[in-house]
């Protein structure tokens, strides 16, 4: 059987899906997955789920969410739920192992290992194909089901990171392969999407470069320095570095 987290929360097995219920339940089968095999309280259930606007019946919701999805994982002939006892409700435990690769988050880690390892082995061209392998897997927000409590923004974060770092790790490897029509295109609709990271804008502006736009790129810089002086009353250094050597008529690296 297999899940994703990588957008909306999914399971299936020989590429039949299973039913999984409400996004609550699907949201509880996030938080399981996201554990990885490690047993949960159901405390800690309640707190990922609803952080403290926990209704009353929350203990017993939970209960009723993990019974229902014992039933759907095992229609799939899959995973299965176990459960450890405690002293109180808030003290029973839940765990759900899966197989190795069966989760995509596990396997987009794995992926970007792979490809960090061809590239440092000089296959910047093997580099891309575990990249564009690992970005494939994102279907949208990850595991939008869950309520933004503190455990799952820091999740979604973490895993928002890696996936921004392996767009620009694809950009820097197809700028070694001499595709730079491609990387440019890549850092600028990650640029879009996620303004004001200065590595990004560092690696764009290499790629204008590269591509024949130089006023293009100083003036990205510029005015992505006037915006952290307005917005923060700082000038990146990276960014500073940058811009000079650019106005000075510095080679690209």
């Amino acid at each position: 059987m297999q899940f994703s987290l990588l957008g909306p929360v999914r399971a299936w097995s020989d590429e039949i899906p299973v039913p999984l219920g409400p996004p609550q339940r699907r949201a509880v089968l996030a938080l399981l997955l996201l554990a990885s095999a490690q047993s949960v309280t159901t405390a800690a259930l309640r707190e990922r789920l609803w952080d403290k606007t926990a209704p009353s019946t929350a203990i017993s919701a939970i209960q009723v969410h993990i019974h229902h999805l014992r039933k759907a994982l095992a229609s799939g002939g899959g995973s299965h739920i176990d459960t450890y006892p405690g002293f109180t409700k808030d003290d029973v435990s839940y765990a759900l192992a899966v197989d190795p690769g069966a989760l995509d988050t596990t396997r987009f880690e794995s992926l970007l290992d792979a490809s960090e390892a061809a590239r440092n082995a000089g296959a910047p061209a093997s580099a891309v194909e575990r990249l564009d392998e690992a970005l494939g897997l994102w279907r949208g927000h990850p595991a939008p089901e869950l309520q933004s409590t503190p455990y799952v923004i820091t999740m979604r974060r973490r895993l928002t990171d890696l996936r921004v770092d392996a767009v620009r790790r694809r950009a820097s490897c197809l700028l070694d392969l001499g595709a730079v029509t491609r990387a440019t295109a890549d850092l600028l609709e990650l640029n879009t999407e996620h303004p004001g990271n200065e590595k990004t804008v560092v690696l764009l502006s290499n790629a204008l470069c590269r591509g024949g736009a130089h006023p293009r790129a100083l003036r990205l810089l510029s005015t992505e320095l006037d915006r952290w002086q307005h917005e923060y009353g700082l000038r990146p250094a990276e960014l500073v570095r940058e811009r000079e050597r650019l106005a000075n008529g510095g080679a690209m690296p």
